[in-house]
């Protein structure tokens, strides 16, 4: 057989970076090498504030060795559980997405993976599958503004790349510091309030929300367990059509809705919720009277939004918006904000402005601007980001990150919740608002709230009009999760992946081990902590565990309500349990190991 050159299996190239300049010519550039431990480095771009540099690409081709899947930050789709062919690209910007890549293998060991420190640039990774080479060609590109090149000079165009076998989340977190150690302010902080279970108006009222629904609703809410109200789009506008956004950019309630918006706030507050707002900041819709006096300002916006964008580098938009946040925090003494669609802000050009030239750093600075305005008057205020925009640089401006919109997706809603989780462990990650069909049943009812301890639960039904068999779990899962929310949130969060779905969540701290078992893979319970709880968060009628010590068994239905209690001793024991049920496990390692008898046992095999 002829030996063809393009079938030879391509090796780890050194990552190569062309830098464009003004004339619009690439010449190779020189990356400084720092070598850190655990086969990692950081390489630095030589000559930066030699010239006009406008364009770093930095290439590389990796071999296709133990490779099954992609990380690209945020909200990892499908190339997560399997490796995309031919080309996938994303792009990413200050608002939306972060410029990292990485490859790992089926046991969630990182491969490879690359990603710029700086966080303000506008970004574009892309990947290119060689068959020949049984390769991919991967190539970073980032542009360099000249608002960017006074940073650059002083803190470095800097690529982090990494060849350890580590799990690829420990990779993606020391990535995460680096780039976090880089932004121009730190983190905010994350109060404890930011964790309370959330009622959220959207999908239970959409545009039809008024302060006396509101206010009916909250009493109900309050004796439920939840800590924080959100009232979502609508409380501006009787004329709302779903999807467009015409009417926003004024940001006064509508009279008739909410006659008395502050006295409405203190109500809800008086029954011991907090109270989160809805925003747009930047957006400006057509029909408000803002958009005339701001048109000069405006970014043309996406077509399906019908409305622009104040554009983050025109004169008075950073003031303007820092003064909004001011105003709706003292006229109306809300606890925060959800501040939507910041990811649909494309450009900064406008009528008033020519170029793109500082985007990144104009919209982290406009946002940045704002959120001290509302951290002023309220330290221990919540801000929520969500979709693209819950990035490493949000890290400065939310304290919240909540999943995208996945309306009665459960999986999907765990899935997005548990990538957050991973890809930002000091931020508190809320469910996207979980609710059904009035005539869903029991079950499914408590698996999906089950499904929602993965992250702070997000409830959007409508309570007043809730039968009592579902209020009655929404009360035993949100009381479950205030218990536990200790060991939920502040012990080992472990997660066990398969390709793009989550078969298990594991949380443990020193005092409990809760396991949501999302499949039929086997549980392990081991030896210590003694308390361990074991939820049935699949669809299958049995729960198969892996008891390292001789333990007492008691089985819950999906209500709370004990049902069976067992002994058993060491090994693999297969238990029923109906799904959305659970299992306390109390190990006895001073028992004597029982006989393998008993109902709801089977298939015991004692070590």
């Amino acid at each position: 057989m002829m030996d063809l050159p393009s079938s030879v299996a391509a090796r780890t190239s050194d990552i190569q970076c062309l830098v464009r300049g003004a004339r619009g010519d690439e010449a190779p550039a020189r990356l400084v090498i720092n070598r850190l431990p655990n086969d990692e480095a950081l390489l630095k771009l030589d000559g930066l504030d030699d010239g006009e540099v406008l364009q770093a690409r930095f290439r590389v081709t990796v071999p296709i060795i133990d490779m099954t899947g992609i990380y690209l930050g945020g909200d990892p789709g499908p190339e997560f559980g399997h490796l995309p062919f031919w080309h996938h690209e994303k792009y990413m910007r200050a608002n939306s997405g972060f410029p990292y890549v990485a490859l790992h293998n089926t046991q969630g060991q990182n491969r490879f993976a690359l990603g710029l420190v700086d966080q303000l640039l506008n970004c574009r990774i892309t990947l290119t599958l060689d068959e020949a080479g049984r390769c991919y060609h991967i190539e970073l590109r980032a542009d360099i503004a000249a608002s960017d090149r006074e940073r650059l000079s002083r803190d470095g165009l800097i690529l982090f790349v990494s060849q350890t076998p580590d799990v690829w989340q420990d990779v993606l977190g020391r990535y995460r510091a680096l780039a976090e150690s880089a932004l121009p302010s730190g983190p905010i902080a994350v109060p404890d309030s930011a964790f309370d279970p959330v009622f959220c108006t959207w999908t239970a009222a959409h545009h039809g929300v008024t302060g006396e629904w509101c206010e009916d609703t909250a009493r109900v809410a309050a004796t439920l367990g939840i800590g924080t109200w959100l009232t979502d789009d609508g409380w501006f506008t009787k004329k709302a059509a779903f999807g467009r956004y015409d009417q926003v950019g004024d940001w006064q309630p509508d009279p008739e809705k909410f006659p008395d918006f502050r006295t409405h706030v203190s109500s809800v507050r008086a029954m011991g919720l907090r109270y989160l707002l809805w925003i747009a900041p930047l957006m400006v819709g057509g029909e408000s009277s803002a958009h005339a006096a701001m048109s000069g300002i405006l970014t043309e916006g996406r077509a399906d939004l019908h409305a622009g964008h104040l554009s983050p580098t025109a004169p008075g938009a950073a003031e303007h918006v820092a003064n909004l946040f001011d105003r709706l925090m003292s006229d109306f003494g809300v606890d925060g904000f959800k501040i939507d669609f910041v990811d649909a802000l494309q450009t900064a050009v406008c009528p008033a402005v020519t170029t793109d030239d500082g985007f990144g750093v104009a919209t982290f600075d406009l946002l940045r601007k704002a959120i001290d305005r509302v951290l002023t008057q309220r330290p221990d205020a919540l801000i929520e980001f969500r979709n693209t925009y819950t990035n490493i640089a949000a890290a400065s401006l939310a304290n919240i990150y909540r999943a995208s919109d996945v309306p009665l997706n459960p999986d999907l809603n765990l899935w997005q919740v548990t990538m957050l989780r991973l890809m930002a462990p000091g931020r508190a990650i809320h469910m996207d608002p979980m609710f059904w069909h009035p005539d869903e049943s029991d079950r499914n009812v408590a698996l999906q709230l089950m499904r929602g301890l993965a992250g702070v639960p997000m409830i959007s039904v409508r309570l007043t009009e809730t039968r009592a068999s579902h209020l009655a779990l929404i009360r035993q899962w949100l009381a479950f999760y205030n218990r536990h929310r200790p060991t939920l949130w502040q012990g080992t969060f472990a997660p066990l992946v398969d390709g793009s779905a989550v078969r298990q969540l594991c949380f443990t701290d020193s005092a409990k081990h809760i396991v949501l078992a999302l499949s039929d893979s086997p549980v392990d319970c081991p030896s210590v902590p003694r308390e361990q709880i074991v939820l049935n968060a699949s669809p299958n009628g049995a729960l198969v565990l892996i008891l390292s010590e001789p333990s007492q068994l008691v089985v819950s239905d999906m209500s709370g309500k004990e049902v069976a209690e067992h002994q058993t001793g060491r090994g693999t024991v297969r238990m029923d349990v109906e799904p959305g049920g659970s299992i306390v496990v109390q190990s006895r390692p001073e028992s004597k190991e029982p006989k393998s008898e008993g109902p709801g046992r089977e298939g015991i095999d004692p070590a």
